[in-house]
Parts: C-alpha cells; structure tokens; sequence
C-alpha cells in the first residue's frame, strides 16, 4: 500500500507520541476513514527511514550506470569501422562490454550484421540482362498491382423457409432488376410442387421494389409478397436470413449478399 506524503508524517508522529502500534492504527483510521491502514511492517519501515535518513519519503533510485558511455561507442564505433567483420562475440571480448551491450551499441551506431556469402562472379554481357530484366520486372509488378485493385467478388443469394434452404444461386455482376429478376426466376425453378403458394420477403434494395421487378414478381406470387410498405426497414430481428442464416454461413466463410425469406 502507498500511502502519501502526509499520510506518512501523521504514522511517524503518532507513532513518537504512543509508542504503540494500535495506537497509530486507530488514530490513522479516524484521520482517513476512506484508507487502508498501515499494518506494523509499514509503521516499521517508515520509522527506521526516518531514522535513518531524518525524512519520510521514499530513496532516490540512481538506477544502474550504462555501460555504453559515449566514448564507449565511439570506440566501438572505431573498431568495426577498422574491422567490419567482426562478430558481435569478438566485439563483445574486444571492448570489455557483454554480448547484449554489443547488440545495443550495433543499434544505436545504426550498423546492421550481415553474412558473407559466395556467389556467382558477374560477367561484362550480365550487367545488360540484369537491366533488362529489372524493366521488365518492374512492369510486371506494376501490372499486378492495377490488376489486384479490382478484387474480384461472387454474389450468392439465397431463401430460407421453415422446412429448407432454396438455393444458393450465384452471380458475379451488380444486382439491377434484370439481375435480380433472373434470381428469381431460378429460384422458382428449384421450388418443389408444395411451394407454389408461399410468400416472399425481400427488403427495399432499388432492384428489388423498382416496378418492373415488383410487376415481374406478382406474375408468380401475386399478392403474397412482404415488401416494401409493409416490410419495416433496419430490423434484422424480424428477418431469418438476417439473424440466423448469415451468422450460420459465415462460419464457414460464405458472405451473403443478398437473402430471402420465403413462407
């Protein structure tokens, strides 16, 4: 527990004036109702640094002297600039410092370690190749940037009723009426006999209600449509591919564009 300041004072003092524990205790707790108290290893402790020291607070912490004085990087700085090769552990040996304190000197002179390694020696026709081939690399890499710009996407649409799934039916074009109608259209075609007469719920998309797809889909629902008017907006509760289809589906990393209700 850290108490403060005057809270430190009002332990010593009280302390000197009862030479008692308890007494220190039960003063303190009418002091600061809203504190723990001390318990007798603190009262203990405070007693002997005021002692000790003639105050309350706590010691200075001078920390640990670095190592890596400024004429110490400056030396290793010196050496591996006359020595470039050197391994951190000769470093290490060479200037009396630890491994670790090596590494930092290395990162605070900003020089990196590298590995010497053998390779094929460059001919006069190579250095040619080499350009030509950093050109066309280049151009390559640029292409496939401009490429990886348009990401390619493949809608899925599908119904759900109280028995099934009907569908999913795929699509790699931005839904419009036409699109969406040849949704429809498919979807109709996977209902089983028993499903002639059920509803469809659809939410308010422009591609959904437009009057073309709205007169499009009365030919085969008539009235039994939920949309808009009557399907009420922003209430995902109220939709089942909403609150129960889409979180299904993607657990398995399907994302669902576009989902329908079907009764």
């Amino acid at each position: 527990m850290s108490f403060s300041q005057d809270q430190r004072v009002f332990i010593v003092e009280h302390y000197f004036a009862s030479r008692s524990y308890a007494c220190v205790v039960d003063e303190f707790r009418v002091k600061y109702p809203n504190v723990a108290v001390p318990n007798n290893s603190t009262i203990t402790r405070l007693i002997a640094r005021f002692r000790e020291t003639g105050s309350v607070s706590d010691k200075k912490r001078t920390g640990r002297p670095t190592v890596l004085t400024d004429a110490k990087l400056a030396e290793v700085r010196n050496v591996m600039l006359h020595s470039p090769s050197k391994s951190l552990r000769r470093l290490s040996a060479h200037s009396q410092i630890s491994y670790g304190s090596a590494q930092k000197a290395m990162k605070k002179l900003k020089f990196h370690a590298y590995h010497v390694r053998s390779v094929h020696e460059l001919k006069e026709p190579d250095k040619e190749k080499r350009l030509v081939y950093c050109r066309w690399f280049r151009s390559f890499i640029e292409a496939m940037e401009l490429e990886n710009l348009t990401v390619q996407k493949i809608g899925v649409w599908c119904a759900i009723s109280r028995r099934r799934i009907v569908g999913p039916i795929f699509f790699e074009t931005t839904v419009n009426s036409v699109v969406y109608q040849d949704i429809i259209t498919q979807f109709i075609s996977l209902l089983e006999i028993n499903e002639g007469d059920c509803w469809l719920q659809q939410d308010n998309a422009t591609c959904h209600t437009s009057n073309r797809t709205m007169n499009f889909l009365r030919e085969f629902f008539g009235e039994r449509i939920i949309s808009k008017g009557l399907w009420p907006p922003r209430s995902p509760d109220l939709t089942p591919p909403d609150f129960f289809l889409c979180g299904y589906l993607k657990k398995g990393f399907i994302k669902i564009d576009h989902k329908h209700w079907m009764n």
